[in-house]
């Protein structure tokens, strides 16, 4: 079975070349997930094509991975095609929904997640520490919901 026939994932409508076709959304809030041991893998914000990312009402351990481009990713390139910003970053995520998810911690948000996110949801978790510098509504100026 096809990751795109998965529940709470759906792909890009292009299938007339594999490379193009890629998942969209995974969306799978308030499904009773556990994601803490082992963690949500940080590799889900390598997906070229992730527009939404909605884990909100679940039990996720997330951490942030810096993809500004250390030259260990395929996606450092610079070129027309690439959907990650030149440094890494994925350009696509417009949607991150992590609302009730027991998230601690979002240190790195910003050496993850590109300039083009519109939507920010960290309310009702249970953030430690201080507050990153680089997680402010002028590095995410669309919406941010931490209430």
């Amino acid at each position: 079975i096809s990751h795109c026939d998965w529940y709470g994932v759906t792909c890009t409508e292009e299938d007339d070349d594999d490379d193009n076709k890629g998942v969209r959304a995974i969306e799978l809030m308030d499904n009773n997930l556990d994601c803490v041991d082992p963690p949500l893998p940080s590799s889900v914000f390598t997906l070229r094509q992730l527009r939404t990312l909605d884990l909100g009402g679940n039990d996720v351990d997330v951490s942030f991975p810096d993809l500004t481009g250390d030259g260990s990713d395929d996606n450092d390139n610079n070129n027309d095609d690439n959907d990650n910003d030149s440094d890494g970053r994925t350009k696509k995520l417009r949607y991150l929904r992590l609302n009730r998810a027991s998230v601690t911690d979002v240190t790195g948000i910003n050496a993850t997640i590109g300039p083009g996110l519109r939507s920010l949801d960290l309310a009702d978790n249970w953030l430690e520490g201080r507050w990153p510098s680089e997680v402010s509504s002028s590095n995410f100026p669309k919406l941010m919901n931490l209430d």
